[in-house]
């Protein structure tokens, strides 16, 4: 079971450790094709994903690149960067392709995110940065699976200044981010239009999580 510790300031505890503390930690909180995870499910996702950034060594206010579809591990990684105070970066497929390298050279992360499919095009870009790979055979990467399962699910948010990004994405329009302030008022619509041309819409998750819904992912 998952462990909420503390929800001031950063927006992770708004976005889902609150629902724990508010008991609805059973209410349904994502489905994925044929699975359904309710908030306690995504909280141990979010803090197990935490817990393996920091245990690669990723900082607060490091940006994190995400290559991931939509999918529980996109989602646990968005999150798990965010409790820590890191920056997780969403680089989807598509237009955000031809400026993946410059993404990479601007953002200088210390961990990239990929699924298999991507990992060999984002390993040639990433230079000695570690790529942790979602799906298929990692080699001789290292497996996003092996290292959540080996962290631990009890996870205290990090402090933040509200003010400071807490999620950013790649689009064909540049990089677009939301602060901390901005996701804790998701629910009202506020400062997180950060949509992407791969079938991600993160305002829209993070609206939704924000109120407590239910957000529903092709598997």
């Amino acid at each position: 079971m998952a462990t909420m510790i503390d929800t001031i300031g950063n927006a992770a505890g708004v976005l889902v450790d609150r629902h724990i503390a508010q008991s609805n930690g059973d209410r349904p909180a994502l489905r994925y094709g044929t699975k359904r995870y309710a908030y306690h499910d995504v909280a141990a996702l979010m803090n197990r994903a935490g817990n393996m950034l920091r245990q690669l060594g990723v900082e607060p206010r490091q940006r994190v690149l995400i290559a991931l579809p939509p999918s529980p591990a996109g989602i646990a990684s968005i999150l798990g960067a965010m409790k820590i105070g890191a920056v997780p970066v969403l680089a989807a497929a598509g237009d955000a392709d031809s400026k993946l390298a410059t993404a990479i050279n601007e953002l200088d992360p210390p961990v990239i995110i990929a699924e298999a499919a991507r990992a060999a095009e984002i390993g040639s870009a990433a230079g000695d940065r570690p790529v942790i790979v979602v799906g298929g055979d990692a080699a001789p990467q290292r497996s996003f699976v092996d290292l959540l399962r080996s962290s631990p699910s009890s996870l205290s948010c990090a402090a933040v200044d509200e003010g400071v990004w807490a999620v950013a994405v790649v689009a064909a329009s540049g990089l677009r981010h939301a602060t901390h302030a901005d996701v804790r008022q998701a629910d009202q619509g506020s400062g997180t239009d950060l949509s992407t041309t791969d079938g991600w819409n993160v305002g829209e998750v993070l609206a939704v999580f924000a109120r407590g819904g239910e957000i529903s992912l092709r598997g």
